[in-house]
């Protein structure tokens, strides 16, 4: 009996979505990071952090 193996093939075109994904999902989480950077915080954090 002949095993079946997965072989995976993976040129330019099948990488090049990958890489686009990869760098959309980096830089939803860059935004957000730098929006929370910049808004003031409300409510009970300003009274532990003091602003």
């Amino acid at each position: 009996m002949k095993d079946n193996l997965l072989v995976r093939q993976l040129g330019f075109v099948e990488l090049t979505p990958i890489g686009e994904c990869f760098i959309i999902g980096a830089s939803i989480n860059v935004v957000a990071f730098m929006i929370q950077r910049n808004v003031k915080p409300l409510g009970v954090t300003e009274k532990f952090l003091g602003l």
